[in-house]
């Protein structure tokens, strides 16, 4: 397959990939957009609508003090020693699907792991195909990046399916142990619309489909199924890596930010 038939098939994937994120995102927009209207239709209706009796604001007020800590103790699903990173839980809207999936994609973080990647590779000469040039450094950052966004699409359209949360919270506040368990927990789970944790089912859809799926444009040295196979494996490694950059960067930026 050529250089142009190769790119031209990943466009195709990518944009199959991304469309329903994009129409998620917009979807998620009208829905906004008709709630934020109806308080001004409701301000119309006549305020002899509110003159609930002093039981029914009794009951109504008893019903939301004990509905409350119900749902925060729902969200943790393994009692208070995980109400912390879960309480307060709110599932994910389409735009903010579609933030993540550019931002994870697209973003500062990526971007720079990837001419870390690119860099080490030209050093290397992995795959040899592309030589230890400027032009092959160049083809190895451009076939990691399609894999990247190829996978993020994925992981984020299917997940969708059953509203899975492809992003990672911060566990801050609690201590090293626990901070460290929340890295490694949170690369093979994710939380579901009502906040627990469960098997993050499109992520391991998305890695090990993504990386076979671009042995169809990657140089013969570098697309068998054991190649493949150790590209998945580095992927949920990846993930845990940025799991621990995104858990503690933010505590160092603040210390250093302190010392000026």
């Amino acid at each position: 397959m050529t250089n142009r038939s190769s790119v031209k098939c990943w466009l195709y994937v990518a944009a199959f990939l991304t469309a329903p994120l994009l129409a998620s995102a917009q979807s998620t927009s009208t829905s906004e957009n008709q709630f934020l209207a109806q308080p001004e239709i409701q301000q119309t209706e006549p305020e002899t609508q509110s003159t609930e009796s002093g039981i029914d604001k009794a009951r109504t007020q008893l019903r939301m003090t004990t509905l409350v800590p119900m749902r925060e103790g729902s969200l943790s699903g393994q009692g208070t020693s995980q109400a912390a990173p879960s309480a307060g839980y709110q599932p994910i809207t389409g735009k903010e699907r579609l933030h993540w999936f550019v931002m994870s994609s697209v973003g500062p973080q990526s971007l720079g792991v990837g001419v870390l990647k690119a860099g080490m590779g030209t050093a290397g000469n992995h795959p040899p195909e592309y030589g230890t040039h400027w032009d092959g450094f160049g083809k190895r950052y451009g076939i990691r990046l399609s894999g990247v966004v190829t996978s993020h699409a994925m992981e984020g359209t299917i997940g969708a399916l059953w509203g899975e949360d492809p992003r990672y919270f911060r566990a801050s506040g609690r201590p090293l142990g626990g901070r460290m368990k929340q890295i490694v927990v949170m690369t093979f789970a994710a939380r579901r619309p009502d906040g627990h944790l469960a098997p993050a089912y499109a992520r391991y859809i998305a890695k090990s489909g993504s990386n076979f799926l671009s042995n169809t444009w990657r140089v013969p040295s570098d697309s068998s199924v054991n190649d493949a196979l150790i590209r998945t494996a580095m992927g949920f490694l990846g993930k845990m890596m940025g799991n621990a950059f995104q858990e503690f960067w933010p505590d160092v930026a603040h210390r250093l930010h302190r010392k000026r």
